[in-house]
């Protein structure tokens, strides 16, 4: 059972953890497309603006492409006027793909700068939580196109350049929901439950039978061998006299397990003699339950001991015909037979 529980637990984690990743991917994806519509919205935003149409903000792009066997690689220059200052960047192996990217991105630059309000925007709008951590800075090297990693095990980060040539950058963290993932694997977590609790009933049971069964050999074990003790058989001969215990007015006869008083006679159980054979030994004197429970019982367990109170009373009640006898409980040392004279 606890193999099968291992096994669960490891299945689970498992799961839980290729649910994060492809969650985690398609957020990645999600996030770059979203990107691009942030960038298409500051673009719109800056065609309305009057101030684009200024012939002072132009941006020139030269590409060299060489081919190497089966490679393409390509040198690009890039020359940015404004206000009637120029600016050459040169970089090197870049495709016109990536060339287009840039310009994109900087001709909206004078006049609309990135927003992490537009991008939150958008992503509650897909149904996701708001970006947080938000940092602008300029980076030292250039990347084109955005950068998305596990910062921790719920947080994604990521970092785009809204600005490559200018070398401006961005930076913020999306959360991956936790509660969304498990919802997920609802299924999965509701049959591991009903499968854990079938699990913890049947060992329960299991422990819960064995203890039974414990208990009921164990009372089986004590019936059985009270019986053979009680059962055991007084010899035949009712005449034996010689053998009488002198205890005040009564005769106990051990060998027969019965107490005489004139006319009276009572009949008691073998373990009863065994007793009163104890405290004959030693009349008016303490005899320690301990020793009592270990020569008649063979231990002193709490469930002999309470049987020990029992027999005492039932030994009482044999001994009342007689004044004379009287079986005294002495608080936590033991038992005593009283004779008066």
């Amino acid at each position: 059972m606890l193999l099968i529980l291992g096994g669960q637990i490891y299945w689970l984690s498992n799961q839980y953890q290729y649910c994060y990743d492809k969650y985690a991917k398609e957020l990645s994806e999600e996030c770059k497309a979203l990107l691009e519509q942030e960038l298409i919205i500051r673009q719109k935003e800056s065609h309305k603006d009057k101030k684009v149409n200024h012939p002072s903000v132009r941006l020139n792009i030269i590409i060299h492409m060489k081919n190497t066997g089966n490679l393409c690689n390509a040198e690009g220059t890039f020359t940015i006027s404004r206000d009637k200052k120029k600016k050459f960047v040169y970089i090197r192996k870049i495709s016109s793909n990536d060339a287009s990217v840039i310009a994109n991105r900087i001709l909206p630059i004078k006049y609309q700068q990135f927003r992490p309000q537009t991008m939150n925007s958008l992503l509650v709008s897909k149904g996701y939580k708001a970006a947080v951590n938000y940092h602008f800075y300029n980076s030292k090297k250039l990347f084109i196109y955005p950068s998305i990693y596990n910062k921790s095990k719920r947080l994604l980060h990521v970092r785009y350049s809204y600005n490559p040539l200018g070398c401006q950058s961005v930076c913020f963290d999306l959360e991956i929901p936790t509660a969304k993932i498990i919802n997920n694997m609802a299924w999965q977590l509701s049959g591991s439950i009903l499968l854990l609790f079938v699990l913890t009933f049947c060992l329960l049971y299991q422990i819960r039978t064995i203890i039974f069964q414990k208990r009921i050999d164990s009372l089986r074990h004590e019936f059985m061998k009270n019986m053979i003790y009680e059962m055991k058989q007084p010899p035949a001969d009712d005449n034996i006299t010689d053998e009488a215990i002198h205890l005040g007015n009564t005769e106990f006869f051990y060998s027969l397990n019965e107490l005489r008083n004139g006319t009276e006679r009572v009949i008691i159980t073998s373990r009863q003699a065994e007793i009163l054979k104890l405290l004959t030994d030693t009349p008016n004197e303490v005899v320690p339950r301990e020793t009592i429970l270990k020569q008649v019982w063979g231990d002193d367990s709490y469930a002999n001991s309470l049987a020990l109170n029992v027999q005492i009373t039932y030994l009482r009640r044999a001994l009342k015909s007689d004044e004379r006898l009287c079986i005294e409980a002495i608080m936590k040392k033991g038992y005593a037979l009283k004779i008066t004279d």
